[in-house]
């Protein structure tokens, strides 16, 4: 080639770059807006956290040797709630789901640096196999729908041929439809759908020196409750005490390893099957725990202490108090007890999840005893079991003065824990 020619296609290349430079400048100040689309959105609420209750236990089932099909309907409030999760984990946003017959209309606001936000407007229909973009526009760009379709459907068989997870999920879901109620989900998980995803998708969430040391306390912990005695409830001490013990033998990070020993608390409190986490065991998860004689006491402060790592002390808390009055609308009722347990496993989550210093300290503190008062204070005088009407009549509201007075005996028997007194 002569230095003419190279001459010529350097301009014409300098050319191209300013060009594809300027477009995408231009769609980014029109994409890229400086107030959000929506102020509010997927705020978690009573209602959604029943839904997310309810779909966690159909899709974690016990047995999974037997092919199981169903559906499960998603409100436009829980829809909403999904995505805004999604968002939290990125810098936060706002979404809004509006189901109809045969459409669903999708709003979503994505916080960005620089005081920016991205606006999504977004429409889809349902064809006879599956969705088709009906309207896109983002920012105040409107996008072409057969572009859209196309980038959609090209994503799509991407995602088929180089993913066999996305491909089993695909396979999985039999049908779908958008009705008024919400977005109605038929599924028909093959005999060993969960063996085969489970693994990959909890690598999906842990790197693979987290996920084979969460399979390795998992694996200790059925160990433990099958040398236990008895048919019973579990006192949480009894399998926290030596896994805190592994632990500090381990030299793994200490926060980490905590939070990987609450995760797999967590899991055998749902009763995870072995084979989930690629265990190969014929032990399963069959016995409760308990703090006090109590198996609320035990699921509420290991729930808890597990989203105040995951997600913050603040949600965590949130997420116990939504829960409490959702009991007092449909459930057993609003109990202080509860309340207790959640706010006892936010602040251990604090001291034992935070920072290595006084995660050793923690570990340490509980591997020396199985006493349960140096972590959780006796709340069973506190006021349980109280409908709605019974906690409006002596409580008014959670800003009520009567109300503040538990809350502050709360706080005050947790500041004499042992746990939340150790010197780091």
């Amino acid at each position: 080639m002569s230095a003419i020619n190279r001459c010529y296609l350097n301009k014409i290349a300098k050319k191209v770059s300013l060009l594809i430079f300027v477009i995408v400048t231009f769609f980014c100040t029109l994409a890229f807006e400086t107030n959000p689309l929506l102020g509010e959105g997927g705020k978690l609420t009573p209602r959604g956290l029943r839904e997310a209750r309810t779909i966690l236990v159909d899709l974690l089932p016990l047995a999974d040797n037997e092919s199981q099909e169903g559906t499960i309907l998603l409100s436009s409030q829980a829809s909403s709630q999904a995505i805004g999760y999604g968002l939290s984990h990125w810098r936060g946003g706002y979404s809004s789901i509006d189901y109809a017959e045969g459409s669903a209309q999708v709003l979503v606001t994505a916080n960005l640096p620089l005081n920016l936000y991205l606006n999504i407007q977004l429409k889809l229909t349902k064809t006879i196999e599956t969705f088709a973009i009906d309207k896109l526009k983002i920012g105040k760009v409107p996008i072409s729908v057969n572009v859209a379709n196309y980038l959609l459907r090209l994503a799509n068989s991407v995602a088929l041929k180089n993913n066999e997870d996305y491909k089993m999920l695909q396979s999985a879901l039999t049908d779908f439809a958008f009705l008024p109620a919400g977005l109605e989900l038929h599924y028909n998980l093959a005999a060993g759908f969960m063996q085969k995803l489970g693994p990959r998708g909890f690598k999906l969430l842990f790197s693979e020196s987290q996920f084979n040391l969460l399979a390795n306390y998992f694996a200790n912990l059925l160990q433990i409750e099958a040398s236990q005695s008895g048919k019973g409830s579990l006192g949480l001490t009894k399998v926290l005490t030596p896994l805190m013990a592994q632990a500090i033998k381990s030299r793994h990070p200490a926060a980490e390893s905590n939070r990987l020993i609450f995760t797999a608390l967590a899991l055998h409190q749902l009763r995870l099957n072995p084979e989930i986490l690629g265990l190969q065991t014929d032990k399963r998860p069959e016995r409760r725990f308990t703090l006090y004689s109590r198996r609320d006491f035990a699921e509420h402060f290991i729930g808890s202490a597990l989203l105040a790592s995951s997600l913050s002390p603040s949600l965590s808390d949130t997420l116990g108090l939504l829960k409490e009055r959702d009991d007092a609308e449909t459930g057993s009722g609003f109990s202080f007890t509860d309340l207790a347990a959640d706010r006892v496993g936010t602040e251990f989550a604090r001291v034992a999840l935070t920072n290595d210093s006084s995660a050793r300290l923690a570990q340490e503190l509980l591997a020396s005893s199985q006493d349960e008062s140096l972590f959780m204070f006796d709340a069973r005088d506190l006021p349980e079991y109280l409908s709605e009407q019974q906690f409006i009549e002596l409580y008014s509201s959670t800003e009520s003065e009567a109300y503040k007075t538990v809350e502050a005996k709360i706080d005050a028997r947790l500041a004499t824990l042992p746990l939340m007194n150790i010197d780091y």
